[in-house]
Parts: structure tokens; C-alpha cells; sequence
């Protein structure tokens, strides 16, 4: 049976650390445009698992971590986004929610994937947003990583913003 539990740094800091290199390293098997390949060279894993905890608390967010027999299989992290300003016009205009819970990021080791545990991570996220008043869940995700569009589609996310990019 698997259990979804609170980030706690002295108990599941080295088992995330490395799906958060897996993950990583799944990132840049799927990017197309080379993007996020350069990014992941100059970030190491432990520097951005540092990051994530910082913005997690920083956010009102939370760090879950999925737990099977003793061993961590996944993770996902969401913060509450600070920027509902009223008077950012451009915000406004994109986003028609009082309050977004955003997913930064959610991985399930390969072995485990079909199994439906990366939708239980994201139900567990939906509850913290809920209690916190967000009205809409979003999150950002590589048009070319097509399984994981795929995999966000299939629990009811619809594309809304289209982010474009020029390589310079």
C-alpha cells in the first residue's frame, strides 16, 4: 500500500533528491528544443530540491512524497501563487482566478507509472489548495512531452495559455 506523506528533509531528503535527478534526466530525453537540457546543466539536483523546499514554504505550499514499503517512488510540489494582484492588468487578463494553486512540479518513478499514483499525488495537492481557498489549479508542462500532456488531459486539465519561444 502506498502512503502520501509530508516532505520531512531528515527522513525522505536523499530518496527525493534522487527522483529529482531522475526526473531531470527524463526532462532532457524529452525536450526537443534543447531548452531545458541547458537549464539542467546548470542546476544541480540538490541545489533545486533546495529551491522547491524554499519556494514551498515561501508559497504556502506543500512537498508530498509518495511512499511504497519504505521506499520513495514519487513526489509533487504546489504553491499557492502570490501574484493575484488586483491591479496587474496583463495577470487579470490571463488569469480569472481569485486565488491558483500551482503544480511546479510531479514525477512517479517509471517502475510504478499506470497505476494511477501520480493522480493520488495530485488529488492529495488538490485537498491543500482547497483549504486554502484556490479556486483553479494550474501548472506548466513541455508541449513536447507528449505522454505527460497526455497523462494531464486524461484528469481534466485543458490547455489555457499558449507560451511561445525564440531562440536567440
Amino acid at each position: 500500500m502506498e502512503n502520501i506523506l509530508d516532505y520531512q528533509s531528515d527522513q525522505h531528503h536523499d530518496q527525493t533528491l534522487q527522483l529529482l535527478k531522475e526526473f531531470q534526466d527524463h526532462l532532457v530525453t524529452v525536450d526537443t528544443q534543447n531548452e531545458i537540457r541547458s537549464f539542467v546543466s546548470e542546476i544541480d539536483a540538490d541545489r533545486y530540491l533546495t529551491k522547491m523546499i524554499d519556494d514551498t514554504k515561501e508559497m504556502n505550499g506543500k512537498l508530498l512524497v509518495l511512499e511504497l514499503d519504505g521506499r520513495l517512488i514519487g513526489f509533487i510540489q504546489g504553491i499557492i501563487d502570490p501574484r493575484n494582484d488586483q491591479d496587474d492588468v496583463m495577470y487579470q487578463t490571463t488569469h480569472n482566478a481569485q486565488i491558483e494553486g500551482w503544480i511546479g512540479l510531479v514525477y512517479v518513478d517509471p517502475e510504478f507509472r499506470g497505476r494511477q499514483l501520480g493522480m493520488k499525488l495530485i488529488e492529495a495537492i488538490k485537498k491543500h489548495f482547497v483549504a486554502n481557498g484556490c479556486t483553479t489549479l494550474r501548472l506548466l508542462v513541455a508541449i513536447d512531452n507528449v505522454n505527460t500532456v497526455g497523462f494531464y488531459r486524461k484528469f481534466g486539465f485543458i490547455e489555457r495559455d499558449i507560451e511561445m519561444a525564440l531562440s536567440l
